[in-house]
């Protein structure tokens, strides 16, 4: 079980708040501030400093977070293991962006099944930002992700590279260009995911390399669902982006065309991450090997 000084920390380097902290943790202010105090002499290292009114994090405080952090994921994993129906069996907790847990990723979890049916296993599909939290917080071991992160502070491998592409409906005058400029795209409707999802984080990215933002649009549709954005393109009520995987079959079927943009094709890799430095376990060192190998074959 996890310190309740660490725990302090870890609430009170996201709120940066001893009030807050103090509030979500059911102890007085004053408790607070001793967990820190303790920590900081443990450790030797001053954790925050008040810059103004403002509580900030040191650069020794942030290693140290960062090395709490590690421990409170570890320390849910082992938890996680032994509250299980049956703590002998393996449990491995996956998450996955939702082009990734909907369209790719069902056949190298069958293959992983088959192989290794001693295991248990969880999947979470989520937007990037959802996932990356919770494997901070040790809700999580492993994650497939689309969008981007912070390559420095976690441990990734490619899974592959994927196009993204625009789509729109076969009857639109778009399919007939040899390159969309952003200019005129943004004549368009646009239909795109919710904030924090990797699609719509690339999308946005594309924007800016041309100097455009969303606002540039003059209509904007946010869907969360890629089977109701597949649906209202099909309709001819505007345009999408995203990756071939998610409209590949819409695409052979005729249902949805694809238009070429400014600037493209354009890939993006899809990567495997997990926290750095955290314990690699038998049951992920299993999965990875049978990642490795489905690689091998596509």
């Amino acid at each position: 079980m996890l310190d309740h000084r660490i725990e302090t920390l870890l609430i009170l380097s996201e709120t940066l708040s001893y009030t807050k902290t103090a509030e979500l943790l059911h102890i007085t202010q004053p408790a607070v501030s001793q967990h820190i105090r303790y920590l900081e002499k443990l450790y030797s290292c001053k954790i925050f400093m008040r810059i103004g009114r403002k509580l900030t994090i040191t650069p020794a405080g942030s290693r140290l977070i960062r090395a709490a952090q590690i421990m409170q994921a570890n320390s849910r994993r082992v938890f996680a293991e032994m509250m299980s129906d049956d703590p002998a069996r393996p449990l491995l907790r996956l998450g996955a962006t939702k082009t990734i847990g909907n369209y790719v990723i069902a056949r190298p979890l069958a293959d992983f099944i088959k192989q290794h049916p001693e295991y248990d296993l969880e999947l979470v599909v989520d937007n990037t930002s959802a996932l990356l939290g919770k494997l901070d917080q040790g809700d999580l071991d492993l994650l497939f992700l689309e969008g981007n992160f912070d390559k420095q502070r976690y441990h990734h491998d490619i899974y592959q590279d994927e196009d993204f592409i625009g789509v729109c409906c076969p009857d639109n005058p778009l399919v007939s260009c040899n390159s969309v400029k952003f200019a005129d795209l943004m004549q368009q409707r646009l239909i795109i995911r919710e904030p924090g999802s990797g699609t719509r984080e690339i999308f946005e990215q594309l924007l800016q390399q041309h100097s455009y933002s969303l606002a540039a649009f003059n209509n904007t549709i946010v869907i969360s669902q890629f089977e109701v954005i597949k649906e209202l393109v099909q309709a001819d009520v505007g345009v999408s982006f995203m990756y071939r995987a998610v409209v590949a079959e819409e695409l052979r079927e005729g249902k949805l065309s694809e238009f070429m943009f400014e600037g493209g094709p354009y890939t993006h890799e899809f990567n495997i991450v997990r926290l750095a430095e955290s314990v690699v376990s038998p049951e992920i060192e299993a999965f990875a090997g049978v990642i490795a190998d489905w690689q091998k074959t596509t």
